[in-house]
């Protein structure tokens, strides 16, 4: 054992055995007694160190587990580490241990093994590489700046790029970081890199009607490559333009089974990145990547409770989620090495024509509601329960025509107010 992980053994023992357990006594009529020794536990295997933490691995009773899970602070503290993360691995407790910053290690992207059903973006704090496949099919990242969260996003392109038969990429970059130029020149770029607010809602209607063609036509989709948009501050993207919201609601539900998937990022995580009609909380994205935030922004990136990524490290130290399973990574660091290895096309895409940004149609159907119901809202029952019962249909096409009734009265009022003036 090495004197870089006892130090890390020693905390866990110090803790466990000044820490309260109890134990039911049956002698003293089912009254509850402090174990004399604190909490029983055993080791189980040697630490693990990864590139960020060390993990320790060890079993307790199953009635302590409440007693431990809540020692996260203690144990830091008695490590010196600045962050010790509890949690239950089946039978097992784990306990991953931040080590300082000046003994990380670094995850170079060209070292690890590639694959072309998943991107590696990583290494995990147990284990081997750290992938992302295609179940759930949509992906969202959500980190703060020099988070690790913009270098993850090129790690997808270049592990997935170097498959070229099998992918096809739309990039949407609207605040034009230059961690995405490199990539101006895919081959498999389906239209030009879009730098800016407006082609970023372009590119977005393009994969509506992708989306729509492979409906219309199975046979297209039989071979046809995976579609993977990727889509930056796709936060201010859905501010400025809120159709581009809709898009993004209407892509997370029906295209995943169409081998066309969605992979956005954003600074920050609140109920509206998605749009008034969209919430981190939705089912369509349970495979997220989570890098430092605030902690006020914890449940609504994770969404879970319990998780701090305001305690994580920065510098691609992440935690990976995946139907409410949580794994922590640090993302990989791409090399020029890599970005010299991508396809090279001689120049870049042309954009598509205007008949390839389809889509209207389909927006149009999904977001418009039957004047009638509106106008039911505004003069006789505003509840989505009262007009789903009149008209039948959706509850969501109920709830759209309260919401636009309701938006219809705000500006009238602020326009009746405003003459009165």
């Amino acid at each position: 054992m090495s004197a870089r992980t006892e130090t890390y053994l020693m905390a866990v023992d110090w803790v466990l055995r000044n820490t309260d357990a109890t134990v039911r006594s049956w002698k003293a009529a089912g009254r509850r007694m402090k174990l004399p020794h604190g909490v029983p536990y055993r080791f189980i295997e040697q630490p693990v160190i990864g590139p960020q933490v060390v993990t320790v691995t060890l079993q307790i009773r199953d009635e302590d587990w409440k007693v431990v899970a809540a020692l996260g602070e203690r144990l830091a503290m008695t490590a010196s580490s600045a962050y010790a993360r509890v949690y239950r691995d089946l039978a097992l407790v784990r306990i991953e241990f931040t080590l300082p910053q000046g003994e990380w290690q670094d995850v170079l992207l060209r070292e690890l093994p590639h694959r072309p059903n998943a991107a590696t973006i990583g290494r995990k704090a147990l284990g081997p590489s750290a992938r992302v496949g295609w179940e759930p099919p949509h992906k969202a990242l959500f980190g703060a700046t020099r988070s690790g969260k913009t270098t993850c996003l090129t790690d997808f392109v270049i592990s997935l790029a170097r498959h070229s038969s099998q992918y096809e990429f739309i990039i949407v970059n609207p605040k034009n970081d230059p961690a995405l130029h490199p990539f101006r020149r895919l081959p498999q770029l389906a239209a030009p890199i879009a730098d800016n607010y407006d082609d970023g809602l372009m590119l977005l209607r393009l994969a509506l009607a992708e989306m729509e063609r492979r409906r219309g036509d199975s046979r297209l989709q039989a071979g046809a490559p995976r579609l993977v948009v990727l889509v930056d501050e796709v936060a201010q993207l859905v501010e400025r333009h809120p159709e581009a919201g809709a898009i993004i609601t209407q892509l997370s539900q029906m295209a995943g089974g169409l081998d066309i998937n969605l992979v956005v990022a954003s600074q920050a995580a609140n109920p509206t990145v998605f749009g008034d009609k969209g919430s981190l909380a939705k089912a369509n994205f349970t495979s997220r990547l989570v890098f430092q935030l605030p902690h006020d922004q914890a449940y609504l990136a994770c969404g879970l409770p319990g998780e701090h990524p305001e305690k994580l490290g920065g510098k691609g130290d992440g935690l990976a989620i995946v139907n409410g399973r949580v794994t922590r990574i640090r993302a990989a660091l791409p090399q020029a090495e890599d970005y010299d290895d991508l396809p090279r096309a001689e120049v870049e895409p042309e954009w598509p024509d205007r008949e390839r940004l389809a889509g209207e149609a389909a927006l149009a159907e999904k977001w418009q509601v039957p004047p009638e119901m509106v106008h039911y809202a505004l003069f006789e029952k505003s509840s989505a329960r009262q007009i789903q019962k009149q008209f039948g249909g959706a509850m969501s096409r109920a709830q759209l025509a309260r919401d636009y009734a309701r938006a219809f009265k705000r500006i009238h009022n602020a326009w009746r107010r405003g003459r009165e003036k």
